[in-house]
């Protein structure tokens, strides 16, 4: 195995690689540059094994070039225990675990590969330095452990991201904005209101203009909407009533006619 700093080798490849990975995805390249600058390309041959089960859990694991067989051991509990891994792939966040400090998988390269090793300690430094991206990027690796490793558990065991507080913090609005930003830019909202758009448009025709025979019977969506604005009006008829029946003092000095109950 050969190892070399990512200064000795090309930054802005390895800043693509990291780009790539669907945890660093959200990350802005002077933060991606950062992490870059904190890892080590290293060189397997085929067939070398690059951790086993209840290894120490240092560094996490980014393939460049070639393939590694993944195999979580029976404690992970995974459904589907073993996965073949390549160029893009993430792999070794037991490092990034809150109460796993060691392995939970053996991982061997099925064919010479090269990998960028980032220490857990050291990415969770750097995402430290924009507490906002680095908690987005902690959530994504969450997602990532849960579907793509099948181990839900244990996304809930990765540790925080550790922020100065200050008097006037509003680190979590800023989150939350940050977060509907991206929500607000890709294209799954618009999808939602075409989608609702289009249920309610087929509900509107088989019901009221086309009188199709399955849905003859189901209520319009005029009907639904007279319905519920009767409803409301009764409601707050009830409402004014019961209130008046409780202290008349207020309708009387407004002009409003009041009978006691009877």
């Amino acid at each position: 195995m050969s190892v070399a700093t990512v200064d000795e080798r090309a930054e802005d490849e390895v800043v693509d690689i990291l780009r790539q990975t669907m945890p660093l995805q959200v990350a802005r390249d002077d933060l991606l540059r950062k992490i870059a600058a904190a890892g080590r390309r290293a060189r397997y041959d085929a067939l070398q094994v690059l951790y086993e089960v209840d290894d120490i859990a240092d560094d996490l694991y980014i393939i460049v070039s070639g393939e590694v067989r993944h195999t979580l051991g029976p404690g992970a509990h995974a459904k589907e225990p073993t996965k073949v891994l390549k160029a893009g792939d993430v792999f070794g966040w037991a490092a990034l675990l809150e109460k796993t400090p060691r392995r939970l998988a053996r991982a061997v390269c099925t064919q010479p590969a090269e990998i960028v090793r980032i220490g857990g300690e050291s990415l969770l430094r750097v995402l430290a330095t924009d507490a906002d991206v680095g908690d987005v990027v902690m959530s994504r690796f969450a997602t990532m452990i849960a579907r793509e490793f099948t181990v839900p558990d244990l996304a809930g065991q990765l540790r925080r991201i550790h922020r100065k507080m200050h008097a006037k913090d509003i680190q979590g609005m800023n989150l939350t904005l940050y977060r509907m930003s991206l929500w607000l830019t890709s294209p799954r909202p618009y999808l939602m209101l075409i989608g609702f758009a289009l249920f309610l448009g087929f509900w509107y025709l088989a019901v009221e203009v086309w009188k199709l025979p399955r849905f003859r019977e189901m209520p319009g969506i005029t009907a639904v909407t007279l319905a519920g604005k009767t409803a409301y009006v009764a409601e707050a008829k009830l409402n004014l009533r019961n209130d008046a029946t409780k202290d008349p003092g207020p309708f009387r000095a407004i002009g409003v006619p009041y009978s006691a109950p009877k």
